[in-house]
């Protein structure tokens, strides 16, 4: 185009654009002016406090869910309960949803993500498990962002929905009492995730025999009964625990009920090893598919100098050069795309359910994760022919609800600022109006990248 000139920008704008599109979902238009002064840190400031949106405060927690499918269930109304669920479990992902966008702290929101894929439950193979999922999230994760990996740890192994995705709610201890007189087994599952996935990220769990003892020392770890002192929530039951002393990452831990079991994870917080784990994982899910030596060792060390605080580790990430680079290395996943449009369009639903309705159409429905391992962040996984078509569909689809006349070039700056690219720009100083700007620019390879 001629006479275009392409703008100057200063290395705050830069930074502006790289906290609000790589820590959090993207810019809304003119937000960029209320993080220009200190970009890193009003991420820090997301940090602080422990609120619930409102959007999420009167739902049910696990515990709750849980006793109420055991109640359906004991009167023959299961399937009945089960269709119900689902049911909830739409309205609470898009409850989720909706106070994702509303957000004044994206960047928290974000970390409740990684941490929700992190220590994934995933419904997939079974739907009832759904609403649990979704209060999984509201009452092991989201208190626990700011705070020390062991609370976060120690609230997710005891929710009734890691319990029964992860099969320890059955688990039988080697020798116990139960053991001796039934055949009911030791499951190994959840001690495998514990130090394949959850801490240490040792291939496999590592040896053999240290997922073999931790499965003892977690054996006892299950759901109440109705009858119980705590009906579907968490209850330590003795006659399920393998008794006598266990070996496990080369410590001898004596028989000690449920407190082995605390132990053990205690220990496995503190571990190098676990540092390194979370600091990758983190990494990954922000920054870059292949983090450098460097940014990881940047974010370990604010998780070891504070003794394991999650706070303290996404402070070590923000305060690292390497996540600063100008490079987008990350493509977005659907769900940093679905919100990150609403952001840029400054789109705000009544509901959540056109975003979850996205999710859905993108690939990535809440609480169905593809594995155990969560919902792949890598690059390969979101950018294939047809994942890319089906993105260019949707976008072109959300730009009709533009509802502005900005400039071109002024809207699209607005939300982009210095990553919007020079060709980029000359495609948009030349669009036909303000539908056609939104979704040449919601379609271009800076938007989908972060």
């Amino acid at each position: 185009m001629i006479g275009f000139e392409y703008p100057e920008f200063t290395e705050e704008e830069i930074m502006a654009a790289i906290a609000a599109t790589r820590f959090g979902y993207g810019l809304k238009p003119g937000e960029a002016v209320q993080i220009v002064a200190d970009p890193k840190a009003w991420l820090t400031q997301q940090l602080q406090g422990q609120d619930i949106p409102p959007e999420l405060q009167k739902l049910p927690n696990g515990p709750t869910q849980q006793r109420n499918a055991m109640k359906a269930r004991a009167v023959g109304e299961g399937e009945k309960w089960a269709a119900e669920a689902r049911q909830q479990a739409l309205y609470e992902a898009a409850q989720h949803c909706l106070a994702t966008l509303k957000s004044p702290r994206p960047f928290r929101e974000r970390l409740v993500r990684f941490w929700t894929n992190h220590f994934t439950v995933s419904a997939a193979t079974n739907p009832e498990l759904a609403p649990l999922v979704a209060a999984f999230e509201r009452d092991a994760i989201r208190p626990y962002v700011n705070g020390p990996f062991r609370l976060m740890l120690m609230a997710v192994i005891q929710h009734p929905a890691m319990l029964i995705f992860l099969k320890n709610d059955r688990s039988v201890g080697e020798h116990s009492p139960l053991g001796l007189v039934s055949r009911r087994e030791l499951d190994t599952t959840m001690a495998q995730a514990i130090l394949e996935r959850f801490t240490l990220g040792r291939p496999g769990g590592g040896r053999k025999s240290d997922v073999i003892a931790l499965a003892n020392m977690l054996s006892g770890w299950s759901i109440g009964s109705l009858k119980s002192r705590n009906p579907g929530g968490f209850l330590y039951e003795p006659r399920y625990h393998a008794g006598n002393k266990k070996r496990f990452v080369e410590r001898i831990f004596p028989e000690a009920g449920m407190m082995e079991a605390e132990a053990a994870l205690d220990l496995l917080t503190h571990q190098p090893e676990t540092g390194y784990h979370l600091a990758r994982e983190m990494a990954k899910f922000f920054i870059t598919d292949t983090p450098s030596d460097a940014l990881v060792s940047d974010i370990v060390g604010g998780y070891a100098d504070s003794g394991g605080h999650l706070g303290h580790m996404a402070v070590g990430m923000i305060k690292s050069s390497e996540a600063w680079l100008p490079e987008q290395q990350k493509i977005k996943t659907a769900e940093d795309l679905v919100f990150s449009a609403y952001h840029a369009l400054d789109l705000r639903p009544e509901t959540g359910r056109p975003l979850l309705q996205a999710l859905q159409t993108l690939g990535q429905p809440p609480y169905h994760a593809p594995s155990e391992a969560g919902w792949p962040t890598e690059a390969s996984y979101w950018i294939g022919r047809e994942s890319i078509l089906e993105r260019l569909d949707w976008v072109s689809a959300l730009a009709k609800n533009v509802d502005h006349e900005i400039p071109p070039l002024s809207y699209a700056f607005s939300v982009m600022g210095p990553l919007l690219s020079e060709r980029t720009a000359r495609q948009l100083a030349i669009s036909s109006g303000p539908v056609e700007t939104a979704a040449l620019l919601l379609a271009s390879p800076e938007f989908q990248r972060r």
